[in-house]
C-alpha cells in the first residue's frame, strides 16, 4: 500500500542537532533524562521507566505534525505514559526492538491514538433531508461547530457514500446549517465534526503494555485507537493486557494495512475494525490467549464503545491464527453487520478471509452473525459477498465446525472453500438460529467444495441456491501417516548401517496439526540424531545430534504454522556444523564446538515420537529418509523443488519410509534395506487434510491445491 512520509526524523533519547523546528527536512529529538535539553521541549523521556515520558514523546510527535510530517523513533527501553500519544498526519511513530510503552495504572485512556480522535467528535443520529439543514435527536451541536477550523463535517450515508462539507451556522443543540446541502436523505446517520481527518499515519514496533486498573466504560479502554484516518499502517506491534478492551481498534478508516500483530495475551479482541471502514488488508494476527475474538469486523458496536459506526467494505484478512487452545472461547474472525440508532441497516460487503487457523475447543474459526446480546447496534444488517478460503479448526477435541452462520443473518453471496477440521466427526459449516433473540439465517447464493454431508442447515434457516463443486471435481486423496500427539508412533528396528557416528542427514515432509505444549518429535534415533520441536506452542523445529550425552542442535528462529505442509531436512557435518533446513532454505546452523563424531547407539528408529521421552508428534508425515553422509545445500534445494528426487553424490540412502500405505500398521522401507516400521495403531489421514488447502511449500509463497497434488505425486505417494 502506498505510504508517503517526509524525510524528517525525530528521535527519542538521542542527541539533538541544531535546526529549524518548522523545517520538515531536519532531525528533531526528545532527549533522555539527564541529557542536554533542547529548549523546544519540556522534560525528557526516561527509558528506565522511572519517570513519566508522555510529554517528551508527545513533544516530538507534535513537532513532526507541525512540520508537515516525519518519523518519531523511540530507542530501546521502558517508557511510562499517562495520557494518549497523539499521532498526526504524515507521521510515523517507530519503536525500536526491545522498546516497551506502559500505560500507567489508573490512566484510563488509550495508549496511542490518531490526532483526529480528540480533534473530532461523533454524531450517531444525524438526520439529513437533502437540504442545508441537518438535525439530531440528541444535543449534538455547539456554537463552536460553526467556527473554522473546527467546522468540518463528514456525513456517511446508508449506501456507503460520504460527503465532506462545513457547518455554516448552529441554530441550537439539535439543528445546524451546512454550507452545502446534504447530498442525500437519511436518518440515524454517522457523522464526524471537528478539525478534519488525518492521513498517512504509521505505527510500528514495540510492546504496548496495559496494567490494571485501566478499563473505562468507553472507547478510551482500547490500547491502540485510530479514528478518522485515510492511509494507515499498523504493525508489527506486540502487547500485553491486564485490563481494558481491544488491543488495536480502528474505525472510520480507509486504505489501511494492519500486519504482524502478535501479543502474548489480550483481555478482549486483538484487532477490531468498526465501520465505516473501506479498503483494508489484515495480515498475520496471532494470539495464543485472546480474551475474545482475534479479529472482529463489526459495522455497529456495543453501545458503551460506539464512537463510530458504518458500512465495512473491501477487506482482506489473511493468516490469522489462535495456535493453542486458550482458556476462553473466542472466535478467530467475527463478521457482524448491524444497524444505526434509528434501525437503518449497515452493510458489510466484499470481505475475504483466508488462512484462518483455530485451535479453540468451544467456538468457531469464522462466525458470520448478528449479535443481539451486545445491543441493537450489532443486530441485523446486510451481508453482501463473503469469501472464505483455507479455514480450519486444528483441535481434534473440538466439535465445532470451522464456519458458522447464525442469527438473523441473510448473506447474499457466500463462498467457502478449503474447510477443514481435525475432528472427523465434526461438520464443516452450519447455518442456524440459536437462542439469545436469534431468528433463522439465510444464504441466497452458496458455493463450496466441501462434501454436502458436512454442511448442516438447521430448522428455520435455509440455503436458497447451492453450487457444490465437491461431486463435480473431487480432490485426489493421498495417504499420510497420522500422529495424534499422545500415543501413536512407528518404530523400525536398529540396523548396523543406521548406527552412524559420522556425517548424517534426515529428511521428511510434515504437516503439524497444532502447536503443542510439550516437546514433540516427528523423526528420531534416540541417542544419535533426531528432529524435535520445542514446547510452549510455538512450533519451532531443531535438528540435533548427540555426543557423550550432550545434544548439539540447530533451532530455527521462527515458528512453523499449523496446517501447513513443510519439507524439513537436517545435516550433521563432523567438526563443522549441525544444520536445519525448512522448505529448502537453511534456517539454523550451529557451528559451536561441533564434535568430530556422534555417539553410537542400538536404539530403534522412531517416527511420530522419541524413544523414552513421550514426545509424540500431532500431525502427518510422509517420505522420511535417513542418509549416510551430509546432503549439500544444493541437494536439499533439489529435493524440495523436485519432491521424490533422490539424486545426490554426497550421501547414500539408508532408509526411506514413504508412509503411503493408507491402511494397516506397516510402513514399508523402500530403500531396499528392509527396515520396515510398525505403527502402534492404524492411523491415516481423512479425506480432507490441511495440506490440500493452499499450503506453503516455500518461504513466502502460497501454492494451489494442484501444486500440492503435484508435489505428492513426485514424492510417489499413492492416492486412495
Amino acid at each position: 500500500m502506498p505510504f508517503t512520509i517526509p524525510p524528517a526524523t525525530r528521535a527519542v533519547g538521542t542527541a539533538d542537532p541544531p535546526g529549524d523546528m518548522n523545517n520538515a527536512s531536519v532531525s528533531l529529538t526528545v532527549l533522555a533524562a539527564g541529557n542536554v535539553q533542547n529548549s523546544a521541549y519540556a522534560g525528557g523521556a526516561d527509558p528506565s521507566g522511572a519517570a513519566d515520558s508522555t510529554a517528551a514523546i508527545q513533544a516530538a510527535l507534535t513537532a513532526a505534525r507541525s512540520a508537515g510530517g516525519g518519523t518519531v523513533t523511540v530507542p530501546p527501553g521502558t517508557y511510562v505514559i499517562s495520557a494518549p500519544l497523539r499521532v498526526g498526519s504524515g507521521t510515523a511513530l517507530q519503536l525500536a526492538p526491545g522498546t516497551t510503552v506502559t500505560l500507567a495504572a489508573g490512566s484510563n485512556c488509550n495508549a496511542v491514538q490518531s490526532w483526529a480522535v480528540q480533534a473530532n467528535r461523533r454524531v450517531l443520529d444525524l438526520v439529513a433531508n437533502a437540504t442545508t439543514t441537518v438535525t439530531s435527536a440528541t444535543a449534538a451541536f455547539t456554537s463552536a461547530d460553526a467556527a473554522a477550523p473546527n467546522n468540518k463535517i463528514r456525513i456517511y450515508y446508508a449506501d456507503g457514500t460520504y460527503q465532506d462539507t462545513t457547518i455554516a451556522s448552529v441554530t441550537n443543540g439539535t439543528t445546524a446549517v451546512l454550507a452545502v446541502a446534504a447530498a442525500k436523505s437519511g436518518t440515524g446517520l454517522f457523522a464526524a465534526i471537528g478539525a478534519g481527518r488525518d492521513t498517512n499515519i504509521r505505527l510500528t514496533g514495540g510492546t504496548w503494555a496495559r496494567p490494571s486498573p485501566n478499563n473505562p466504560a468507553s472507547a478510551a479502554a482500547h490500547q491502540i485507537r485510530f479514528r478518522h484516518v485515510d492511509v494507515l499502517e499498523v504493525g508489527p506491534v506486540y502487547g500485553t493486557q491486564a485490563d481494558g478492551r481491544y488491543l488495536v481498534s480502528l474505525g472510520d478508516v480507509s486504505q489501511f494495512y494492519v500486519h504482524d500483530v502478535v501479543p502474548a495475551s489480550t483481555v478482549s479482541d486483538t484487532l477490531h475494525i468498526n465501520g465505516p471502514a473501506a479498503g483494508g488488508v489484515i495480515h498475520r494476527v496471532i494470539n495464543p490467549a485472546p480474551g475474545d475474538d482475534l479479529v472482529g469486523l463489526t459495522c455497529g458496536e456495543l453501545g458503551t464503545y460506539a464512537d463510530v459506526m458504518g458500512n465495512i467494505t473491501d477487506i482482506e484478512v489473511d493468516n490469522v491464527v489462535v495456535p493453542i487452545a486458550p482458556a476462553s472461547s473466542p472466535v478467530v474472525v467475527k463478521i457482524l453487520a448491524g444497524q444505526s440508532t434509528t434501525g437503518g441497516l449497515y452493510t458489510i460487503d466484499r470481505i475475504t478471509a483466508r488462512g484462518v487457523r483455530s485451535a479453540i475447543t468451544s467456538d468457531y474459526a469464522v462466525n458470520i452473525a448478528d449479535d443481539p446480546s451486545s445491543g441493537a447496534y450489532t443486530t441485523s444488517g446486510i451481508w453482501g459477498k463473503i469469501t472464505l478460503e483455507d479455514v480450519s479448526n486444528t483441535n481434534p477435541a473440538s466439535a465445532y465446525p470451522p464456519v458458522n452462520v447464525i442469527g438473523a443473518t441473510s448473506v447474499a453471496d457466500l463462498e467457502a472453500n478449503g474447510l477443514y477440521t481435525a475432528n472427523p466427526a465434526a461438520n464443516l459449516l452450519v447455518v442456524q438460529a440459536s437462542g439469545g433473540g436469534h431468528t433463522g439465517s439465510f444464504i441466497t447464493r452458496f458455493k463450496t467444495d466441501a462434501p454436502p454431508g458436512r454442511i448442516v442447515v438447521n430448522s428455520g434457516s435455509s440455503i436458497r441456491s447451492w453450487y457444490n463443486t465437491y461431486s463435480v471435481t473431487p480432490r485426489t486423496q493421498y495417504a499420510m501417516a497420522y500422529g495424534d500427539g499422545s500415543s501413536i508412533q512407528a518404530t523400525a528396528p536398529d540396523a548396523g548401517p543406521l548406527d552412524m557416528t559420522g556425517a548424517v542427514s534426515l529428511e521428511m515432509w510434515i504437516v503439524p496439526q497444532s502447536p503443542q505444549a510439550a516437546f514433540w518429535t516427528p523423526f528420531s534415533k534416540n541417542g544419535q540424531y533426531w528432529f524435535e520441536g520445542d514446547g510452549g506452542g510455538l512450533l519451532k523445529l531443531a535438528f540435533s545430534v548427540q555426543k557423550t550425552a550432550v545434544a548439539y542442535q540447530a533451532m530455527i528462529p521462527t515458528a512453523l504454522q499449523a496446517g501447513r505442509m513443510y519439507y524439513i531436512a537436517g545435516t550433521y557435518i563432523p567438526s563443522t556444523s549441525v544444520n536445519t533446513y525448512v522448505n529448502g532454505q537453511l534456517l539454523a546452523s550451529n557451528t559451536t564446538s561441533i564434535p568430530a563424531t556422534i555417539d553410537t547407539s542400538t536404539n530403534a528408529v522412531y517416527l511420530l515420537n522419541r524413544q523414552g521421552f513421550s514426545r509424540y508428534f500431532a500431525g502427518q508425515i510422509a517420505d522420511a529418509r535417513i542418509w549416510n553422509g551430509a546432503l549439500t545445500g544444493a541437494d536439499i534445494t533439489l529435493h524440495n523443488t523436485d519432491p521424490g528426487n533422490l539424486i545426490t553424490a554426497s550421501a547414500a540412502l539408508l532408509a526411506r519410509w514413504k508412509c503411503d500405505e493408507g491402511t494397516g500398521t506397516t510402513l514399508g522401507d523402500s530403500s531396499g534395506n528392509g527396515g520396515n516400521a510398525t505403527l502402534s495403531a492404524a492411523s491415516w489421514n481423512g479425506p480432507y487434510t490441511p495440506f490440500l488447502i493452499q499450503p506453503q511449500l516455500s518461504t513466502g509463497a502460497s501454492h494451489t491445491v494442484d501444486d500440492v497434488i503435484t508435489t505428492l505425486q513426485k514424492i510417489g505417494l499413492v492416492h486412495q
